[in-house]
């Protein structure tokens, strides 16, 4: 079963994203009901740590829980998500935990509904990679002055925990370079010499681990940030003030979801799902290091996104994380 309906709006999405977030207070774009259900809009990401939210469309969770959600198209980074949401031009986001939190410390009015996945804790459960050339000769160490790193946002939460794979490696993070680059320019990208490296994370990574003019130098997300909270979903205050009572039937949906995705038996249903939303042949999900997803979000998960956040000044200014945390 699925309620997705996808709108033709990255048009619209592109331009809403230039928008600055200190102007952006405005409600959010659903909250009205069909067939008596609540209609919310979600702005979607093409990372593999969204499947509980793609499990929960098409295995019908989010009907059951009286909610009919419209994925819109993927905005072109983590951080141009939060002003398409804050500015009421969608519902909820889906973002790394670290971006969101970034916005509330410049005053940006975010709350965090729900989690939906978090980094992996060894190399080997790990879907994210550094890559280089393969003739390039290049090591993690070699990264500082003068050389050019390919990430998916500039400040993003995979950015943050590869500078810190980086300086444990003996590189320089501090002197990096760092150039948002679209994920699927990255390999074409590495191999032209444009960029010394890029990081890649799945649905990506089994690709490039597949590519023989690539080599993999490093795991940043489980070096750098083990176990972290990674992708979220948030909102606006305006918008969650406005739709409290849907909160608890999303959790629920999304708790679903996830105890599905780990059911074994499910493991071919959850392939076809996978590869829908990616684009990706199943021989190519089969191969693919997933996320670790888990539902459940705290306080103390919280804090850990935000002490790490703030060792590298991305967030500065004092944050409320009870308060950003929806009840």
């Amino acid at each position: 079963m699925t309620s997705t309906r996808t709108r033709a709006v990255a048009l619209a999405l592109a331009a809403i994203a230039t928008i600055g977030l200190a102007a952006c207070t405005s409600g959010g774009a659903g909250g009205g009901t069909t067939g008596g259900r609540t209609q919310i809009t979600v702005v979607d990401a093409p990372v593999a740590g969204t499947a509980p939210l793609w499990v929960a469309l098409e295995q019908g969770f989010l009907e059951d829980n009286g909610l009919d959600v419209e994925l819109l198209p993927p905005s072109a980074s983590s951080e141009s998500t939060v002003p398409v949401i804050v500015s009421g031009s969608a519902d909820l986001g889906m973002i790394g935990a670290a971006t969101v939190l970034q916005a509330a410390g410049q005053g940006i009015t975010v709350r965090v509904i729900a989690g939906l996945s978090r980094y992996a804790e060894t190399a080997e459960e790990d879907g994210s990679g550094i890559f280089v050339r393969a003739d390039s000769g290049l090591t993690l160490a070699d990264f500082g002055a003068g050389t050019k790193l390919g990430v998916l946002g500039v400040s993003s939460q995979s950015t943050l925990a590869t500078k810190t794979a980086i300086e444990r490696a003996g590189g320089d993070p501090g002197a990096v370079e760092y150039l948002q680059v679209p994920y699927d320019s990255m390999q074409s990208m590495i191999e032209r010499g444009d960029i010394d490296g890029g990081l890649m994370t799945e649905p990506r990574f089994t690709s490039a681990l597949q590519n023989p003019a690539l080599t993999q130098i490093s795991s940043p997300l489980s070096e750098g940030a083990p176990g972290l909270a990674e992708i979220i979903i948030f909102s606006s205050k305006t918008w969650l003030d406005e739709n409290a009572a849907v909160v608890e039937p999303l959790r629920k949906a999304l708790a679903s979801a996830v105890e599905w995705i780990h059911d074994p038996g499910n493991e071919d249903e959850l392939v076809k799902i996978i590869a829908e939303h990616t684009g990706l042949e199943p021989n190519t999900v089969n191969e693919m290091r997933r996320s670790v997803v888990r539902a459940e979000l705290t306080i103390a998960d919280l804090e850990a996104v935000e002490e790490f956040a703030r060792s590298y000044d991305t967030i500065t200014a004092p944050i409320d994380l009870e308060e950003i945390l929806a009840p």
